[in-house]
């Protein structure tokens, strides 16, 4: 075989023939889009993990000739290491053996919440964190569920093949053993729900065909919703263990399978994903009992209502997934009427439920709270769900709502003490909260992220932006030094020039704020929907008096991340000093109508300039109400000296002559972490 091709050639050449796209291949092989792009443009000429490589070729459908072909131009070791080297070249073995076996760990989820990065779904990435599981729910239908399979299942747990078998010994070495397709995958863009055969341990011949009426009901309830990028499979094989439902998960690429078993006294079933945490047990969403006489009759009423209530979790986690959180609202509220028996399965729903209202165009901070809450009078050591709360408290931003988030954060770490997200979610509490020793405490927050998940590149990028805030003599070298290493790990974080360009601004003067917007340009250039790139360039060209430019971005921030009251304040804020308030009023309103009194000040400024002195003074004495009843360690005293500042535009509104500069008013750059007065 010819190696003169390179790595990015063969990726290329593989995804046309098979019709796969960027972003789809990225999500099955689990790694970043632009990371993908980097391979394919020669940009990254080679991979860091081996186990990537493979994935892809998996993915591809590569045969065992091409598969070692591109292992070797990605600079690993074949899986038929003698008949993949006909040249005798030995100079690459070496390397190659060190770059061998090295996995790529789990990234936690962010307040992205993550929700990775979909559920960020995210979720922050959020991403942030989605529980994968669900519990029993019964409720009356009339769906027959008997249905004899034809093909009896055995009375007693039967070893199932791997995905990935153990090499067979052969008398031909150069013979590669091809690893097995799955029976099917995701296409781009869809939603992939798999339905195993339930394992029968009746000690009976005969057997209930349970999965294949769940996937009956969850169609329907699918075609109901109108998601025509959701898809079922049945998957012809029964699913044991979590080790093996996670590995159909990953490598078909679906959205999560369910699988379970049943017997004379119970029937169980199982949702996986790909996301579930490494050794997690699908949760139970189905436990029947019964008596060995009643099984029929137990799958045939009983487990009804339990199909709806699964159905209707699917459609909801698949909204979910598609980031369409109106939807799943909708359909999670139904999965509550009635509610769950389980306590797991109403712990579930009610987590998804404050997942959705953490997210989307009509977020509701206060609902969110409320959902998590529910869930910890059920599950009061659910370390998710106290991580769910606390994000909700540090958007919703309001008096006394960060040290909420950090009670609840502190809990779950003295509940679960290696749990990376949280770590990571106490540094940006303790940022927000912006008080005397607290930068020192966000560093060593995520410090301890980067020691429990030392590959994770997002932890380094959050421990940079502690130590510019912080801006001791050292600081900055230090966050360098952590964005340089963030780099290495993954050369396409967005979030590392975003933290570049704030290092740049730290350091003050005109040329250093003209030298960050060229860092926030590349990171719109990697990652175009990123809020924080487009809301910090905006600040940026604001502070040189890039109007126009300056609104048109914190516009961009504000549609992309509609959750961020800060970005509605300042997008109002500079559509006012660009001269279109009436433009700039609906951003203002929607943060001071969700609770964020800060933004009264903006809105005060925008009314004064259509004119309306009335409403302008209305909103001024409520800002001024407001910054009264902060702290005395707060900022108060600085917002209360703002305020005077908008009598003169009030006064003009009014027909006066008030002599004042609109340009004053600007938003200026934000370094997070540091007060903001």
């Amino acid at each position: 075989m010819s190696h003169s091709r390179t790595f990015a050639d063969l990726l290329t050449e593989y995804m046309a023939r098979t019709g796969i796209g960027d972003a789809e291949l990225a999500r099955r092989i689990n790694v970043n889009r632009l990371t993908l792009i980097r391979w394919r443009e020669g940009v990254t000429e080679r991979p860091r993990h081996r186990d990537d490589v493979a994935r892809c070729a998996d993915v591809l459908r590569l045969t065992p000739e091409e598969r070692d072909e591109f292992l070797l131009a990605a600079g690993f070791e074949p899986d038929s290491p003698v008949a993949a080297s006909p040249t005798g070249d030995d100079s690459d073995g070496d390397a190659v053996e060190k770059e061998t076996g090295a996995d790529r760990a789990i990234q936690p989820s962010t307040a992205q919440f993550p929700l990775n990065q979909k559920w960020t779904l995210a979720v922050a990435a959020v991403a942030v964190v989605v529980l994968l599981g669900a519990g029993l729910a019964l409720v009356t239908d009339n769906l027959n569920l008997i249905d004899p399979d034809p093909t009896p299942i055995p009375a007693s747990p039967t070893a199932i093949a791997t995905y990935t078998p153990a090499a067979t010994p052969t008398a031909t070495a150069t013979v590669p053993t091809a690893t097995p397709l799955p029976a099917t995958v995701a296409r781009d863009g869809e939603s992939l729900i798999l339905l195993a055969p339930f394992a029968n341990y009746t000690a009976g011949a005969q057997g209930y065909n349970v999965s294949g009426r769940l996937q009956e009901r969850i169609d329907a309830e699918l075609h109901l919703s109108g998601l025509a990028n959701a898809r079922t499979f049945l998957w012809p094989d029964t699913i044991r263990t979590e080790g093996e439902a996670r590995s159909v998960t990953e490598r078909s690429g679906a959205l999560l399978t369910i699988w379970g078993e049943y017997d004379s006294g119970r029937v169980l079933a199982r949702f996986t994903t790909a996301q579930s945490p490494s050794g997690a047990v699908g949760q139970p969403v189905v436990n029947i009992a019964s008596s060995p006489s009643e099984l029929p009759t137990t799958i045939n009423v009983n487990l009804t209502g339990a199909v709806r209530y699964v159905a209707l979790m699917t459609s909801g986690r698949v909204y979910l997934d598609q980031g369409e959180y109106d939807r799943a609202k909708a359909v999670l509220r139904r999965a509550t009427i009635p509610p769950p028996e389980d306590p797991a399965a109403l712990a579930d729903v009610r987590y998804l439920l404050g997942i959705a209202y953490l997210n989307g165009q009509r977020f509701d901070y206060d609902e969110s709270i409320a959902w998590f809450t529910l869930v910890l009078e059920v599950e009061p050591l659910s370390v998710d769900a106290l991580n769910g709360r606390a994000v909700a408290y540090m958007r919703r931003d309001r008096a006394g709502d960060v040290q909420l988030a950090r009670t609840d954060l502190f809990r779950a770490e003295s509940i679960e003490p290696d749990h990376a997200e949280t770590h990571s979610n106490r540094g940006r509490a303790h940022m927000l909260h912006a008080g005397s020793d607290d930068l020192n405490r966000a560093i060593a927050s995520f410090s301890q992220a980067i020691e429990l998940v030392p590959d994770n590149g997002i932890a380094y990028i959050d421990r940079a932006g502690a130590y510019v805030a912080r801006g001791q003599a050292s600081d900055l070298t230090l966050a360098r030094t952590d964005l340089d290493h963030a780099l290495e790990l993954e050369p396409s974080l967005a979030e590392v020039f975003v933290t570049t360009g704030l290092l740049f601004v730290a350091r003050g003067g005109r040329a250093e704020v003209l030298r960050s917007i060229a860092e926030y340009t590349q990171a719109i250039e990697l990652a175009p929907e990123s809020p924080d790139a487009w809301f910090h360039r905006g600040l940026a060209n604001s502070e040189l008096g890039f109007l126009t430019e300056s609104a048109a971005d914190l516009e961009k921030a504000a549609e992309f991340a509609p959750h961020s009251l800060r970005y509605q304040d300042s997008t109002c804020r500079a559509l006012v000093v660009a001269g279109d308030a009436g433009s700039g009023l609906r951003y203002c309103d929607l943060a001071v109508q969700v609770g964020y009194s800060q933004a009264l000040y903006s809105r005060a400024l925008a009314k004064a300039m259509l004119g309306l002195a009335d409403d302008a003074e209305s909103d001024l004495a409520d800002y001024m109400t407001w910054a009264e009843s902060l702290s005395p360690g707060s900022c108060r005293t600085a917002l209360l000296d703002a305020a005077v500042l908008l009598e003169a535009p009030i006064a003009t509104a009014r027909g006066g002559a008030e002599m004042w500069d609109l340009l004053e008013f600007r938003p200026r750059p934000v370094i997070p972490g540091r007060p903001a007065c």
